[in-house]
């Protein structure tokens, strides 16, 4: 199973508070969870670091 993070993870490793991660995703700037469950929206670490490379935040 790939690492997974919930809101709190995604939102720290991109630098931006959990807010502005949700609205990126309504948007459609960030990418779409892997899965949504009760306790909030679940990415791959994967995605998230890939979103980092294409997108060059954090260097």
């Amino acid at each position: 199973m790939p690492p997974l993070v919930g809101l709190a993870e995604a939102a720290e490793m991109v630098g931006w508070d959990k807010r502005k991660l949700v609205t990126y995703v309504k948007r459609g700037v960030f990418p779409e969870p892997h899965i949504r469950l009760a306790s909030g929206p679940i990415w791959t670490k994967l995605q998230i670091e890939r979103y980092l490379k294409q997108n060059r935040i954090g260097g």
